[in-house]
């Protein structure tokens, strides 16, 4: 079996398009002094083509070929089949780990592993966006559970008297926490 491999790219889907080459040897041996004319029958089968002689004749299943063998000769008849096939896969669905790796491939043109290197930098970058962005999201839950627990003190601290610099305190702490809530919101924009 030998292989070959060709790469394609286009509108966002990677395409491979592999050949898979198989050769089955037939062997014969004469053992008459006559020569004889040998008919081998070789299946027919779907998705492959035959590479390297026609048959004398085709069945609905299967090829046949004719191989003349001289008196006590020994033969070796191969017959060479492909079959092509293709394998296509969208880009969008690849994380750039995957997109490395073919880029790495050498049957890759020039101008595809650039399309490539360039579609891994933008999900590079937009892992790293959602990965803020989550962050972010984490820290304002944080802050907005922070000022709950505040103005549920500030509201303890209101019905009883003289507390009202611990108040003013929480008010500072309140006033803080919303400054950091609206630089989380612009950095999460």
């Amino acid at each position: 079996r030998d292989a070959t491999r060709e790469i394609h790219l286009r509108r966002g889907l990677l395409t491979t398009r592999s050949a898979m080459q198989e050769v089955k040897t037939y062997s014969m041996k004469n053992v008459d002094v006559k020569a004889k004319t040998v008919i081998i029958e070789h299946p027919q089968r779907p998705g492959y083509t035959l590479l390297n002689q026609g048959p004398v004749e085709k069945t609905s299943n299967a090829y046949r070929f004719e191989v003349k063998l001289g008196p006590t000769a020994t033969e070796a008849f191969a017959v060479r089949e492909e079959r092509v096939y293709d394998e296509t896969v969208a880009i969008s669905s690849m994380t750039p780990d995957v997109i490395t790796t073919w880029i790495q491939n050498k049957t890759l043109s020039a101008a595809g592993r650039q399309q490539l290197q360039q579609i891994a930098q933008k999900k590079r970058e937009i892992a790293d966006n959602d990965t803020a962005i989550k962050r972010a999201d984490s820290d304002a839950n944080d802050l907005v559970q922070d000022q709950t627990r505040i103005r549920s003190n500030i509201q303890s601290l209101n019905n009883v008297s003289g507390q009202q610099d611990q108040v003013q305190q929480y008010a500072r702490q309140l006033a803080g926490i919303e400054t950091k809530l609206t630089a989380l919101r612009d950095t999460q924009s």
